[in-house]
């Protein structure tokens, strides 16, 4: 019925209605995949939850990314959840981090939405796949990605050493030789969302 139409419409406000600004702190000092093996040696198995957020960027929808300058990696806004945390819980404490109210006056609440997919890091390399592949009895990462539908204004914290970066879908389709396969895949998992793309920010 409608109900069931309604959950699946995405509101996209437009890119005007979203700050960044820098926050305090170094940029990480150990690559990627040593702190996996470090996490990996402590508390077996990493976990990690992104948000994929969505605005409107010239009538077309454009993913939220921070971008790592130099090395031009994108990653989605999210990280690495602590053992025993749910992934929703986990994903709203990622959130309150790196999403902030424009002003005290201003609510700002975002949804955590459907799981929209997950991956798995058999190694301690930048291999992941969509599946656990059958012979692996002791994978490395768990990636899982939600939906998450923006309020129509708000400000990012940027991590220190990146910047913010809105991705246009378009752009993604048949790029899985520049980006990780999650962020690639980023078109084909919205695309059974309807997208309620808005002009103007709405009070």
């Amino acid at each position: 019925g409608n109900a069931a139409m309604d959950s699946h419409e995405w509101c996209l406000f437009p890119k005007d209605g979203y700050e960044n600004m820098t926050q305090a702190g170094e940029p990480k000092a150990t690559a990627k995949l040593q702190r996996i093996k470090q996490r990996y040696e402590r508390e077996g198995m990493r976990r990690s939850v992104y948000a994929v957020c969505l605005m409107n960027v010239h009538g077309h929808p454009a993913a939220i990314m921070f971008n790592a300058g130099e090395s031009g990696a994108d990653r989605l806004v999210g990280g690495v959840i602590k053992p025993g945390e749910s992934d929703r819980d986990g994903l709203n404490r990622k959130l309150r981090k790196y999403i902030l109210r424009a002003s005290a006056a201003d609510a700002c609440e975002w949804k955590v939405g459907e799981m929209l997919g997950q991956w798995w890091r058999p190694n301690f390399d930048e291999k992941i796949y969509p599946y656990l592949p059958p012979h692996v009895t002791r994978p490395k990462e768990c990636i899982k990605l939600y939906q998450v539908v923006l309020p129509s204004k708000c400000v990012f914290g940027v991590p220190p050493g990146t910047r913010l970066v809105a991705v246009p879908l378009f752009e993604l389709v048949g790029q899985g030789a520049n980006y990780p396969p999650h962020i690639a895949a980023l078109p084909s998992l919205v695309s059974r969302f309807g997208m309620a793309v808005y002009a103007m920010s709405t009070e």
